[in-house]
């Protein structure tokens, strides 16, 4: 009967086992990401609360296979004192790998 209870034992021990095994992640979710960044000028076109939504016309092309994000609007944070149709210097990142973000709108402080 000692031995029975040792089986059961064991097995009640592996499969936990395997079961915190399980649990544990191996690899990274939704990375490692890369991104292009496009250095251009966002222009605000309407505030919501904190944010802005921004139009962006970068200096150079978008890439071939980006050309989904001409005449797109993004959101951003909104610099003091910014106005309706304030243009700013900003990036545009665009995710070229990994499951992150899709895009990343900064806007730098210094108003053009």
């Amino acid at each position: 009967m000692g031995s029975s209870k040792n089986i059961k034992s064991f097995f009640l021990i592996t499969s936990i086992a395997i079961l915190l095994h399980g649990c544990q992640k191996d690899t990274m979710v939704g990375g490692p990401c890369e991104y292009i960044p496009y250095n251009g000028t966002a222009t605000l076109e309407k505030k919501e609360n904190d944010t802005g939504i921004f139009s962006f016309i970068p200096k150079n092309k978008f890439q071939e296979n980006q050309d989904f994000l001409k005449n797109r609007q993004f959101e951003a944070s909104l610099p003091t004192g910014s106005k309706i149709g304030s243009k700013y210097d900003a990036t545009l990142e665009v995710i070229t790998k990994g499951t992150c973000t899709p895009w990343m709108l900064t806007i730098k402080e210094d108003n053009k």
